[in-house]
């Protein structure tokens, strides 16, 4: 649901084609949702937090090769 709030607040198409899912960085164009953590067992919040992890050392990579 939040991406989908995010692409209602878009003003133009430009602004939306700027909101993307997340863990697209390391599932490419499966649009998977950051799973909830309760629900993961003793090791559910690791489990998140090693995805976003992940996925940000990605973006972080594609923003340096952008230089």
């Amino acid at each position: 649901s939040n991406y989908s709030d995010l692409i209602a607040m878009a003003k133009s198409h430009e602004q939306m084609k700027k909101v993307k899912m997340i863990l697209n960085e390391i599932y490419s164009n499966e649009n998977r949702g950051v799973p909830d953590p309760y629900f993961g067992g003793q090791d559910g919040f690791e489990k998140v937090f090693q995805m976003l992890d992940k996925a940000c050392e990605s973006i972080i990579e594609k923003i340096k090769n952008e230089r």
